[in-house]
């Protein structure tokens, strides 16, 4: 899964969860004019203007109505749009800023007093899985191995936030090893 399809769905959850709101704000809006008024509106008369609207006037000199009528459907769109503009990148950059920060945080605490130290852990379970499958795995190889079952898991079952910490996390651990060197000594 690369970076982009991540960001991709990030995109479409944060879109999802905009629709809910509106939807939410839209009936809400709806069902308090039913309760306020005893009347079951197609909509709401919506002015944009910055400035109060004026009452309208007969006659030739009548001023354009600074009103707008919307029902519900188009007000609910009107609203999704503009909160898309104003809120949708910032929604996904501070997903992708929690993923992270889990991952950071799960890869240098918990698991590292449950497991022991990363590198070591990754070179232990290549020995095993060298010795199993009688072909030579590096360390490295496992954290890119394990990213890549996470893949899979991503293809055919749910999509869980979970996986995609770990992905994260693996994906660091892959990087430290790689630049930690095989003796544990940092490469350049």
């Amino acid at each position: 899964m690369t970076t982009n399809e991540i960001e991709k769905q990030l995109k479409h959850k944060a879109e999802q969860q905009i629709r809910e709101h509106v939807k939410t704000i839209v009936d809400n809006m709806a069902e308090f004019s039913r309760q306020h008024t005893n009347q079951n509106r197609s909509g709401l008369r919506w002015y944009s203007n910055r400035s109060k609207p004026e009452p309208r006037f007969n006659g030739d000199d009548e001023r354009p109505d600074p009103f707008n009528h919307f029902d519900w459907n188009e007000l609910a769109q009107l609203i999704r749009r503009n909160m898309e503009e104003s809120l949708l990148e910032a929604m996904i950059e501070k997903k992708t800023k929690e993923l992270l920060s889990k991952a950071i945080e799960i890869v240098g605490g918990d698991r590292q007093k449950e497991y022991g130290d990363k590198v070591d852990n990754h070179n232990n379970i290549a020995k095993l899985w060298s010795a199993y499958l009688d072909v030579k795995i590096e360390a490295h190889d496992v954290s890119i191995m394990m990213i890549l079952l996470k893949i899979a898991r991503t293809k055919i079952g749910t999509r869980t936030k979970d996986t995609y910490i770990d992905m994260a996390g693996y994906s660091a651990i892959a990087g430290e090893i790689e630049f930690r060197g095989k003796n544990g000594t940092k490469n350049s």
